[in-house]
């Protein structure tokens, strides 16, 4: 019963995570402004005070750290704060990268804090396009990631992940969009089968899930907002956004 109090907890935090409602409340406020407001019934509440929409990178971040120090400080193991927030630090890591143009002599904090990526990175040199960045990305979360669920007995996690990184390996050749689906499809497979824990890992796995695409679905909805799209090409951009 390792992580049956984390269990608890987070299914009573998920409560304040954005959802569908607060989304179509931001995608139909009047301004930016309002729909930056509507983030004071969410979970970054505690985070707005002096805040305006454009600094809504700093907000998520600044949430970040404090979920991560309450959880180190009400005793989760250093492994699973790690596997939990690894996905989230990845994306972050590749992004830089990407607007680094690959100068891999300037390290990111994300590159300090994975030193084996880095070594990938370095031994790779070159790149025919940004995609390839994505391609390491994912195998190296799928490594980590399965790493972790075999060292501490998450058999049926393990499984999925398993399962699902052969799946993408096998459509390496195709389009981006077979992957991204694959991609969200494990997810929601992640989601589905956490319903019915009430212990291990899968269900605060989930609940990342979750506020990742929260996160993202709050920063496009306020991108959109910034250059005057409509609600309905903004339900579209939603629909499009990618998962890792």
């Amino acid at each position: 019963m390792k992580y049956l109090f984390f269990v608890s907890w987070f299914r009573a935090k998920e409560k304040k995570l954005a959802d569908q409602i607060d989304l179509d409340r931001m995608i139909g406020a009047s301004s930016l402004e309002e729909s930056f407001k509507v983030l004071n019934d969410t979970d970054y509440a505690g985070f707005l005070s002096g805040k305006t929409y454009q600094e809504i990178d700093q907000v998520i971040s600044l949430e970040k750290q404090s979920l991560r120090k309450t959880l180190e400080q009400m005793g989760m193991d250093k492994s699973a704060l790690d596997f939990l927030f690894l996905k989230n630090d990845l994306i972050m890591l590749a992004g830089e990268i990407k607007e680094k143009k690959l100068n891999l002599l300037e390290k990111s904090v994300f590159i300090n804090k994975y030193p084996d990526f880095a070594r990938i990175l370095i031994e790779k040199k070159e790149f025919n396009s940004l995609d390839e960045i994505d391609d390491l990305i994912i195998n190296y979360y799928f490594k980590k990631a399965i790493r972790f669920c075999q060292t501490t007995q998450e058999k049926q996690l393990a499984s999925i992940l398993k399962k699902y990184w052969l799946l993408i390996k096998n459509k390496k050749n195709q389009n981006l969009k077979v992957r991204d689906s694959l991609l969200i499809e494990m997810e929601d497979k992640i989601i589905e089968k956490s319903r019915e824990k009430i212990d291990g890992i899968m269900p605060i796995l989930a609940f990342f899930i979750k506020k990742t695409r929260a996160q993202y679905f709050i920063k496009t909805v306020l991108s959109a907002k910034r250059v005057g799209l409509d609600s309905a090409k903004t339900y579209n951009l939603i629909e499009k956004i990618r998962t890792l």
